[in-house]
């Protein structure tokens, strides 16, 4: 959205509670490291899904709000075995 290219490069937790996941890390924005990401996915009908990026200095890049209908493919959450 808007151009924003990301791409993960570490992974600090990733918390399931069946039907929702959340994983936290680090990550490069437009080639820039040192941003933090959050994506929470829950599996549902619909399936919903938020994507959260921060700055270096914690400011907010994106955030694509309130979990929203993913527009195609799908989201499963299963508990750990």
């Amino acid at each position: 959205d808007g151009g924003l290219t990301f791409a993960s490069s570490s992974l600090d937790w990733l918390v399931t509670n069946a039907p929702t996941a959340t994983i936290q890390g680090m990550g490069k924005l437009n080639g820039a490291g040192g941003h933090r990401f959050r994506i929470t996915a829950r599996d549902g009908s619909p399936d919903l899904l938020r994507v959260q990026l921060w700055s270096p200095d914690g400011a907010v890049v994106y955030d694509s709000g309130a979990p929203a209908s993913i527009g195609g493919g799908s989201i499963t959450v299963r508990p750990p075995k």
